[in-house]
């Protein structure tokens, strides 16, 4: 039906479940889909109990830039980056910790 098969959490990373499976697509190729707090924290809330494989692809040439500089780039001080990189670590661990198994699709090039 030419349907996009990922329901749209936001315009620049997609997820889609089917059953036990969840689909992660980073699709923000103006950042070179670079990840922030935002997207990472997204990506934790679809991790529940019942998924048991992760599956995370990305579109363009760059598979993931690393941090989204844009966001550092707001940042006023030093302590407010220490706390958003320290809240970025908590949301990885929880992912990085979650007893599915992951399957990441690197087709590009990837920094950071």
């Amino acid at each position: 039906s030419g349907q996009n098969p990922y329901s749209a959490f936001n315009e620049e990373m997609r997820f889609e479940r089917r059953g036990r499976i969840l689909e992660v697509l980073l699709d923000d190729v103006a950042s070179s889909n670079a990840l922030n707090l935002s997207k990472i924290s997204k990506f934790r809330e679809h991790l529940s109990s019942t998924v048991e494989l992760v599956i995370v692809r990305s579109v363009g040439r760059v598979f993931c830039a690393g941090g989204d500089m844009r966001e550092h780039a707001l940042l006023k001080d030093r302590k407010s980056g220490l706390l958003m990189n320290r809240n970025i670590r908590r949301h990885m661990d929880a992912i990085s910790k979650h007893p599915s198994m992951k399957v990441v699709y690197v087709d590009g090039d990837v920094f950071g």
